[in-house]
């Protein structure tokens, strides 16, 4: 089901046909007027021919009423780049950017105007890109993926900063709405902090005894930040609130 948070009501219950087969969060989008959402096609798994399971990445327009409410987009998949791993958007310069990660470690981007062929294709990692998100004021790609480098892309892929967590890899990364500070989530147990536009990281925190599975930040203003752990405890963190200056 999809809810509308301002109104504490259901939106569709019929936008989500996604694949119960995958690890993939769902994307969500909303900017003014659109509100889009993207996840795994459950039509990839019915697909006989030779495009990988889950290779397929529907995309829903969420401000259609709900009885007609129907794949906007569908960005097919590439069986050289394997199963789809996480997705994002990006809004840069007037245009919605999707990003595709793959258990191959290939980012995909397209723009949903087209939505066809990407636009951008670049190897970001030697494992499967477990998250991605993308920082539209400044034009980056974050991801992460089972190795322990967390990786900052431009918009066309080429790297930008790599930072090594103590082992593992990253579950979750999360960008502020004022898009001034990133966050991830490690399976080394810890919680860390970026500054988003000087790339340089901020701080560690420390409360989980097991990996860190998502993060995810309440308004700036508030400064709150959440995190869920697989010792299933959620840690709540007060850090840099937005100035209202």
């Amino acid at each position: 089901a999809v809810l509308d948070t301002e109104r504490l009501s259901v939106v569709s219950t019929r936008a989500a046909a996604f694949s119960p087969l995958t690890f993939c969060k769902l994307a969500l989008h909303i900017d003014g007027c659109t509100a889009w959402l993207a996840g795994v096609s459950a039509a990839s798994h019915g697909d006989c021919s030779n495009k990988p399971a889950e290779g397929n990445v529907a995309v829903f327009d969420l401000r259609l009423p709900s009885h007609t409410i129907a794949s906007t987009h569908t960005i097919e998949g590439d069986r050289d780049t394997g199963a789809v791993s996480s997705v994002c958007f990006m809004e840069r310069c007037g245009a919605l950017f999707a990003g595709i990660g793959h258990e191959s470690g290939v980012i995909r981007v397209f723009d949903m105007r087209y939505a066809k062929k990407p636009v951008y294709f670049f190897h970001a990692h030697r494992e499967p890109v477990f998250t991605l998100c993308g920082d539209a004021e400044h034009g980056h790609w974050i991801s992460g993926s089972a190795e322990k480098q967390l990786r900052v892309h431009n918009i066309s892929g080429a790297l930008i900063k790599e930072f090594d967590a103590l082992s593992g890899g990253f579950n979750d990364c999360e960008i502020r709405s004022d898009n001034r500070v990133f966050a991830t989530a490690g399976w080394d147990k810890r919680v860390r902090l970026f500054n988003a536009a000087r790339l340089e990281p901020l701080a560690v925190l420390r409360q989980h005894t097991e990996g860190v599975t998502s993060v995810a930040f309440a308004d700036a203003s508030t400064g709150l930040l959440a995190s869920a752990s697989e010792d299933s405890t959620v840690a709540l963190w007060r850090l840099y609130p937005r100035s209202k200056a």
